[in-house]
């Protein structure tokens, strides 16, 4: 349901147990696809009143934020915020669920009235946050989540932090993936494009890459266009998906491996590592240190390792060629534990479950076919599907 950015009244489906706000009307950058991705499978799951606000929040941050270095009273605060996407609710629901890429959307909270009134569990996912460090002078933006029961965070590094200037439960809970949509099943494509590296790169690879496309007549897919809008998130999700089920190798590394300082050295679990093993690629980068890795992609070759800056990347992919059968059990092994481990429903589940909540219906048959699509994977011989690097003369 789309909304005029006003003070509105807001009473839709009686049934509805779940309220979201949504700030898919006013942000449509290429990072915030995969949640939305997320949020759309929710409203196949669940019952859920969603507010889709009109008007971007930017003004009023600006305001909030002269308002908090002003005053520390509440009232005041609110007084000095004017918003564009006012809501007032009507209806009681057992859970406000919204989820933030980071803390400069928080300010979107503030915006639904009475939202603790009427909501008996409040439960935010704050997607990235940084250190100690980062936060310095940026507390004030954190203050709408002192009235939630439970904040996950997609960042490990700032669980402490956050939690300790909230006042509130704080757990980490890395992204998710629609593990159906990406899995190469019931047919597996013909993987033509030898490698992709999608987003975040470091300069040295990709030129080792782009010298082994001359040399070799691979296909190296990358980005020639800085990141931007994408008018349909779902249309997005679904490119990525079928390029990912087509590609032999994907390049992932730890978030923000360009950016040192913004994460101050914290490597954390990025988005591509859910979407190159839901696909089933073989994935070759820089993960996160093993204690924080080790407990979502725990298994033998998820990643095979490669620094940030590889000039040897042609040699490393030389020897994995060199060894189909470990090839096909890496992207066997990829798809399968996608499916039983990080489908959104997975994540979903753990927000209901924190809660109290019982999951619905709709997510025991979610959660019931993706076990069975895993067995039939596990059965599956993958070698055959394999495209091999297309030979030059080396020169």
């Amino acid at each position: 349901m789309k909304l005029p950015g006003r003070t509105i009244k807001f009473n839709s489906n009686p049934g509805s147990r779940i309220f979201t706000l949504s700030e898919r009307a006013i942000h449509d950058r290429v990072w915030h696809a995969a949640f939305y991705e997320w949020e759309d499978l929710i409203g196949e799951w669940d019952d859920v009143d969603t507010y889709l606000p009109a008007h971007s929040y930017q003004l009023s941050r600006k305001l909030y934020t002269l308002a908090n270095y002003a005053t520390d009273a509440k009232w005041a605060i609110r007084l000095l915020t004017p918003h564009f996407n006012s809501c007032h609710l009507i209806q009681k629901y057992d859970l406000f669920f919204i989820i933030c890429m980071d803390i400069f959307e928080l300010i979107a909270i503030t915006s639904i009235r009475n939202w603790r009134e009427k909501c008996r569990n409040a439960v935010c996912y704050l997607d990235e946050c940084w250190s100690e460090e980062w936060l310095k002078g940026r507390e004030f933006l954190l203050r709408p989540l002192r009235e939630f029961d439970h904040v996950f965070l997609g960042t490990q590094n700032s669980v402490e932090v956050i939690s300790k200037i909230i006042g509130r439960p704080c757990t980490y809970l890395p992204m998710g993936i629609d593990a159906v949509r990406f899995a190469p099943f019931p047919v597996a494509p013909r993987r033509s494009i030898d490698v992709w590296n999608l987003g975040r790169r470091s300069a040295v690879t990709h030129q080792a890459l782009l010298e082994l496309a001359e040399r070799k007549h691979i296909t190296y897919y990358y980005d020639t266009v800085k990141s931007g809008n994408v008018p349909s998130p779902s249309e997005h999700r679904l490119l990525i998906s079928n390029l990912l089920k087509r590609s032999r190798y994907f390049i992932a590394n730890h978030a923000r491996a360009n950016e040192l300082g913004t994460n101050h050295g914290h490597m954390e679990i990025g988005a591509r590592f859910f979407e190159g093993a839901a696909a089933g690629a073989v994935m070759l980068g820089k993960p996160p240190a093993p204690a924080a890795f080790n407990e979502y992609f725990g298994w033998p070759d998820a990643v095979i390792p490669l620094p940030f800056d590889a000039p040897d990347i042609a040699d490393t992919i030389a020897e994995l060629d060199a060894q189909p059968q470990r090839l096909a059990r890496i992207r066997q092994d990829n798809v399968v534990n996608s499916l039983l481990r990080h489908d959104w429903v997975h994540r979903w589940r753990r927000v209901l479950e924190t809660v109290g909540l019982a999951v619905t219906p709709k997510m025991l048959l979610r959660e019931s076919m993706l076990r069975d699509m895993a067995e039939k994977i596990r059965e599956t011989d993958l070698t055959e599907r394999l495209a091999p690097m297309a030979e030059g003369d080396g020169n």
